[in-house]
């Protein structure tokens, strides 16, 4: 079946609005019905994505009654409904779906979460369905895959939260335990919900409804928040949203209540973005105020929260102008005008007819401070709204917006509303990043542009529910700005490259791996160590993680006197290689001499980096403490520079603090001691990757180091 676009041309401007539509340049035109054979329905959900490999985007809805329907895009006026010939017919209850390459294998795969507010009994509301070889033909591999679950589902978050380079899946469930599937990397899950603390919470009956992976705390590892309703407390005075802190061990913390987004029982819709382009990731909640009886019960807004880069946020829903109060079941967050600032549109008017409300669509006119702009923009249809999502399906250079509609009585039966944007003058750019050693969609990568002074920082996210799945790019608006001076792409797995000056105004792809690295990028200090040596720390701004980039490091070593010409070579032993950091160790340099070194980074695709440190004749330092390698798989190598004579402990703490691991050991007449650690406890057990602490003990003196173990 194929279905074209009828365009309607008529501007939608029929209520007032806070804002004239003559004073805002973007807005949309409704496609109509576009999907017309899908009638009114329980539009809950759809996730936008390349089906076929022809790399245009395709559709996947899903709803309550009519489940879910599949549409390739033939052209951006035109899509052929396959479902029922590519195995992805699904009957009814879909309430999530996210489109991505979970397996690697070059093509996406489709999983789902079904059963929202409806216990499904004995059937798994989790499927996963693999794409066959970039044909768009699908298996459901549920069972062999081991992503079976019974908790009714309504969301589902996809991220690397051990950073492994594979895409892990959380499943966010409505009264029951949330779910979280570890990918094995050979096409299967497994459950480590437990073992992560990521399922049930003391005194919580587990009613989530959405999730969004989120690094708050910019320590690298994703973190999530979760939005969940307590339906133990009429009156919505425990607050009970949780954010999940990545411990980098395998487990998460919640912190909410520290990091002060607990909320207030009632949240419903949660999505992540950087709202007032400070480069930390803030979080806008929705809240669900609806009593059986039409009108909202209690006057709880839908909140903002802003990042106060210490690990905690502040509500400044207020002073915002982004509060609404009301049924709010939909959530999407993009720049449609791209000037820069992020917007949002909110699906309101729950489930039940009596609760009429239009769809709400706030602009922000920058630094997070923002306009109601609904029938400016030609969103003024009484929406029942749920999942939403930003995307240039057309690629014509601006956002449209996909909203799926539909209430849960007949009455309140609508139709997914296709919202094309009209355009305007501004200058844009849209990067699609391709992962290498990460996973394939790059998802958890952050993206930051540099252009007349300013600076916006985006996230790869992929999150499926009520916040729909748009494709896993990032949109930088730039204004009236024309030109980019730098990208600095953040890769998941840690590696930090750069683009030079971009052309604006396109769709931009870029793999891992092939970007540049600046010649002043690295930075090094120098200090006297034992025995007159000379110890130098480097750290590489653009670098990779672990030695497998690198092509070599040279020493080069000159005396104050001497011309830079005369510098010899020195054999410089690595003590130590880790995340962008290196340690070198001149053993013979020369004493009581002021010295000049040159370190040369011949790093991967005959990129060379070099910087210059000078370090003076001054006291010896005679303690200290190295890892190699850094992070590390099996074994690694701990060095210390001692005292002679005395005993020595090093101790292994994971990040709460509790010992893993420790030895004893005595120098004799030696400064410099190792030890080798094969990565187990005390009991013999194989550690789980993560981050973990090194602490040398001698007399009355201690000092640390991070360690990382991967897998």
């Amino acid at each position: 079946m194929r279905i074209a676009i009828h365009i309607q041309c008529t501007l939608l401007l029929l209520f007032a609005s806070p804002i004239r539509a003559d004073t805002i340049p973007y807005f949309f035109e409704s496609a109509g019905e576009i999907f017309g054979f899908v009638k009114e329905h329980r539009g809950r959900t759809h996730a936008w994505g390349d089906l076929d490999g022809d790399g245009l985007y395709d559709l996947v809805t899903g709803s309550d009654d009519k489940g879910l329907r599949a549409f390739l895009q033939l052209s951006p006026t035109e899509f052929e409904r396959v479902d029922a010939t590519n195995g992805l017919a699904q009957p009814a209850g879909v309430y999530a779906v996210l489109i991505l390459d979970f397996d690697r294998d070059g093509d996406n795969d489709v999983f789902l979460n079904l059963g929202g507010f409806v216990d499904l009994g004995s059937e798994s509301s989790t499927r996963l369905y693999r794409n066959g070889n970039v044909t768009g033909k699908f298996t459901d591999v549920t069972n062999s895959a081991g992503v079976s679950s019974r908790a009714p589902g309504f969301g589902l978050v996809a991220f690397d939260y051990d950073r492994d380079g594979w895409l892990d899946v959380y499943s966010v469930n409505h009264m029951a335990a949330n779910v979280l599937f570890h990918n094995e990397q050979d096409g299967t899950f497994t459950d480590v919900t437990a073992q992560a603390g990521v399922g049930g919470f003391e005194g919580r009956l587990g009613r989530s409804t959405s999730a969004g992976a989120i690094d708050f705390d910019k320590d690298g590892w994703p973190d999530l928040f979760v939005a969940q309703r307590d339906e133990t407390d009429a009156t919505y005075e425990r607050g009970n949203s949780l954010l999940l802190h990545n411990q980098g061990d395998g487990t998460f913390v919640n912190v909410a209540e520290q990091a002060g987004v607990q909320g207030w029982g009632n949240d419903f819709v949660v999505s992540v973005a950087d709202f007032d382009n400070d480069t930390w990731p803030d979080l806008y909640v929705a809240t669900h105020n609806l009593g059986p009886n039409g009108p909202p019960e209690t006057d709880l807004p839908n909140r903002l929260y802003l990042n106060n880069h210490d690990g905690t946020y502040r509500d400044v829903t207020s002073s915002s102008g982004a509060s609404y109060v009301g049924g709010c079941m939909g959530l999407a967050v993009g720049d449609h005008d791209s000037d820069g600032w992020p917007d949002i549109y909110v699906g309101t008017g729950g489930v039940f007819v009596q609760q009429i409300e239009n769809q709400i669509f706030f602009w922000n006119r920058g630094n997070a401070i923002f306009v109601r702009a609904t029938v400016a923009t030609g969103l003024k249809d009484d929406a029942r709204g749920h999942g939403s999502s930003f995307l240039d399906y057309d690629r014509d250079g601006d956002l449209d917006l996909y909203a799926s509609l539909g209430g849960f009585t007949p009455e309140a039966l609508r139709h997914d509303i296709l919202y094309l944007n009209q355009g305007g003058s501004n200058h844009w750019l849209e990067i699609q990043l391709r992962g290498d050693d990460c996973n394939a969609e790059a998802v958890g990568a952050t993206v930051t542009a540099f252009a007349g002074g300013q600076r916006w920082s985006r996230t790869v996210l992929a999150s499926g529910g009520l916040d729909a799945q748009a494709v896993p790019h990032v949109w930088f608006g730039l204004g009236s700005m024309d030109t980019i001076d730098e990208l600095q792409i953040r890769w998941p797995c840690g590696r930090l490259e750069m683009v030079e000056t971009p052309t604006v105004d396109q769709h931009l792809v870029l793999q891992e791996g092939q970007q540049t690295v600046p010649a002043q990028a690295l930075e090094l200090r120098a200090a006297r160590v034992t025995g007159g040596a000379v110890e130098i720390e480097g750290r590489l701004s653009y670098a990779t993680y672990g030695l497998d980039e690198t092509g070599g490091l040279e020493l080069w070593r000159w005396q104050e006197q001497q011309q830079e010409s005369q510098a010899m070579q020195v054999p410089a032993r690595p003590l130590e290689m880790g995340s962008e950091t290196f340690t070198l160790l001149d053993e013979f340099a020369p004493r009581d001499a002021t010295l000049l070194y040159r370190v040369r980074w011949q790093l991967s695709r005959g990129v060379v980096v070099e910087a210059k440190v000078t370090v003076a004749a001054t006291t010896e330092r005679v303690f200290g403490l190295r890892s190699a390698p850094n992070p590390f798989r099996e074994n690694v190598i701990i060095e210390a520079d001692v005292d002679p004579g005395l005993p020595v402990r090093i101790v292994v703490y994971n990040v709460r603090g509790r010992r893993i691991r420790s030895a004893e050991l005595w120098p004799g007449e030696q400064r410099r001691l190792s030890w080798s650690w094969d990565g187990r406890d005390e009991r013999g057990r194989v550690v789980a990757a993560g981050r973990y602490v090194v602490e040398l003990q001698q007399s009355n003196r201690r000092v640390s180091t991070p360690l990382s173990r991967v897998r």
